[in-house]
């Protein structure tokens, strides 16, 4: 993974968590799942 993407992900949560408590929840699981279906994804192409 390059390092430019890494670093969006980690705004990406950090601003999730920012936002109300009620929000952030749900946007942290959302970017969670992203992330895991990405990083999938990313998983098969390399392979």
């Amino acid at each position: 993974m390059s390092v430019s993407k890494k670093h969006s992900q980690q705004r990406m949560i950090l601003s999730a968590k920012g936002k109300p408590k009620s929000f952030s929840k749900k946007a942290a699981r959302t970017v969670i799942k992203t992330l895991k279906v990405r990083r999938a994804a990313a998983v098969k192409k390399h392979r």
